[in-house]
């Protein structure tokens, strides 16, 4: 019995260490532009560089208000995300037009703030249909990218605060409260330091951003 066990072939432990790389890294926004074609590596690497001018033009001479650097800040990113991260195929070979046509809108609307700013400011609480419609339109671009990023847990949660915010006077017990329109809720979510453009993008668009990119140019530089 020993001497029969011991001549059974031994299993191939073989590692294929290169598809395991892959398998890990196809989510990691960081490579996943390794595996695209050479247009779409030039134009994401494109992105990137302006990404970084615009950056640290506007921490070295702060030309542009908080709320416009945040607005472009989250366009900038919104851009990179569709480009890097396909909907639902993983290590994908090229970035399909529908994703350069999501990324290149969430873009310009980054600039809405930019371009309007004044107008934003004289009917600040009063939003006009056209802003409306670009508050849900960047609203829904961004609840996609965080479901490209992180899943779908956290942009349901998210999203159930908008009926929640809507239909107050409806809830019941502890949860009711007296409720808001649509519009103020877009309002506050787009034309707000109080939504997309709270905190978290402040401190993004302002340290962590910078750190990064340095802490880049360190890791090169050897």
């Amino acid at each position: 019995m020993a001497s029969d066990a011991a001549k059974l072939p031994e299993p191939d432990l073989k590692i294929d260490e290169e598809a395991i790389r892959k398998a890990i890294e196809k989510d990691n926004p960081t490579t996943a532009w390794l595996g695209l074609s050479p247009f779409d590596k030039r134009m994401i690497y494109a992105i990137g560089v302006a990404f970084a001018v615009f950056q640290v033009w506007t921490a070295t001479f702060n030309p542009l208000s908080s709320l416009v650097v945040r607005s472009v800040h989250v366009g900038f990113l919104l851009l990179m995300t569709f480009a890097l991260i396909g909907a639902t195929e993983k290590g994908r070979s090229r970035v399909p037009w529908y994703d350069w046509a999501l990324g290149v809108l969430a873009f310009v609307i980054g600039l809405y703030h930019l371009v309007f700013e004044n107008d934003l400011i004289l009917r600040s609480g009063t939003p006009t249909d056209l802003d409306i419609a670009v508050g849900v339109v960047n609203v829904v671009l961004v609840v996609e990218a965080a479901r490209r990023f992180l899943g779908l847990g956290l942009p349901i949660f998210c999203v159930l605060f908008i009926p929640f915010a809507m239909y107050g006077p409806y809830m019941p017990g502890m949860f009711a409260h007296r409720g808001y329109e649509f519009d103020q809720i877009i309002d506050n979510l787009q034309y707000s330091t109080e939504g997309i453009y709270g905190t978290p993008i402040y401190v993004s668009s302002t340290f962590i951003f910078l750190f990064i990119l340095f802490g880049s140019f360190l890791e090169r530089a050897g």
